[in-house]
């Protein structure tokens, strides 16, 4: 294991995020650097809202999009764990609607049902970008398009309309980013074994034992107070701010609870739950997934052979594992992004929790856009 040194990464950080203030690429942004659970460095930088010229204040909340997304493939294998599924299942067991699903091609430019699928749809399909259902490929956003504001009501909701429209690839047979849809089913499942909202089984089986009181699909009044304002970045340079209304993803209501992109979120909160994962399924003294059982979160799912693959990473339960040598990163880290310019990633072989969060809407925002690489980069550079 290689050790950070702190003065240099401070120092790297803070040259990099002054560029970045100089340049108008965020308004405001928090991060913290943990290495063996031990704060290496923690910084909060620029304002909370840019027009009304707010410092930023230490117990910010974010919109977090993505990454919600590792949150539920813990919950998921919360469920697992208590014997309510298993990863190898097919998701027409719980939804039988999802049974004998056709798989479309575009014609005339409309998708078009082809055949029936080759393979069922199974639960860890879900989780790893693998299952075909409304994936962001063409066709896929095709049918987003057509989302009627029904399907948006509530996690069943849209579950079945999903369960109405064919597959965008076969199960298995090609890997393309899910938003959140394919998320969601694996969410009803659990509200239908729970007996629970999914925003409640997480909060009493994952945030509270945990002692993570600032992550949420429902914000109290206090955290919409502490959200930061959406920003964005014009053309002529600038930074403005972009109203949201009291929206977490979108326009998507709060009845709806995406399980993909539906959390709000502090730096300290979400940095515990990075730490819960760097533990491999415990935290503090307190397990909730045994270490065997956590292995398959961030175990590789998706083999480099497979279409539509990065060559540096693979899809783990709702995060991306590195998997290539030659990435900055080492072999088996994993983490994910959010839409609006947020980071993490968990570093088991130098034993490395680092979280970046700021919210734009659209400038440097997917995948974290330009920011995630270079600071992970910065952070790498610091090990010696």
């Amino acid at each position: 294991m290689k050790i950070l040194n702190q003065n240099k990464l401070e120092a790297s950080l803070t040259d990099w995020l002054n560029t970045g203030f100089d340049r108008n690429y965020y308004a405001g942004v928090q991060l913290i650097v943990r290495q063996q659970g031990k704060i290496v460095t923690r910084m909060t930088r620029g304002v909370k809202d840019a027009w009304e010229g707010t410092p930023l204040p230490e117990n910010t909340m974010f919109r977090l999009a993505s990454m919600t997304k590792p949150v539920t493939g813990a919950a998921t294998l919360l469920a697992v764990q208590k014997g309510w599924l298993r990863l190898e299942d097919d998701l027409a067991d719980y939804i039988p609607e999802y049974k004998d699903m056709d798989v479309a091609v575009m014609k005339d430019g409309v998708p078009t049902a082809d055949h029936k699928a080759r393979t069922p749809i199974k639960i860890w399909h879900l989780l790893t970008h693998t299952s075909g259902i409304m994936s962001e490929l063409p066709m896929g956003l095709a049918m987003l398009e057509q989302w009627p504001k029904s399907a948006f009501e509530s996690l069943s909701a849209a579950a079945a309309y999903c369960a109405d429209k064919p597959l965008v690839f076969d199960p298995g047979s090609y890997t393309a980013y899910t938003g959140s849809v394919s998320f969601d089913a694996v969410a009803a499942i659990i509200e239908q074994k729970s007996g629970m909202s999914y925003a409640d089984f997480v909060d009493e089986n994952l945030f509270r034992p945990l002692n993570i009181p600032d992550l949420t699909f429902r914000p109290t009044e206090d955290q919409w107070n502490r959200l930061i304002t959406m920003h964005e970045r014009t053309d002529t340079k600038t930074m403005i701010t972009v109203n949201m209304g009291r929206h977490i993803y979108e326009g998507t209501p709060l009845t709806y609870t995406l399980a993909g992109a539906g959390l709000m979120g502090s730096l300290d909160s979400y940095s515990r739950f990075a730490e819960f994962l760097r533990g491999e399924g415990e935290l503090d003294g307190v397990r909730l997934i045994s270490r065997e059982l956590f292995a398959e979160l961030k175990k590789p799912w998706v083999a480099p052979e497979i279409p539509g693959r990065s060559p540096n990473e693979s899809w783990g339960l709702g995060v991306r594992v590195v998997d290539n040598e030659k990435y900055w990163l080492p072999v088996g880290t994993f983490g994910w992004s959010g839409a609006y310019g947020t980071h993490f990633w968990v570093d088991p072989v130098n034993q490395i929790t680092a979280v970046f969060l700021k919210n734009n809407l659209n400038y440097d925002s997917h995948g974290c856009g330009r920011s995630g690489g270079e600071f992970e980069r910065l952070v790498a550079g610091a090990l010696e």
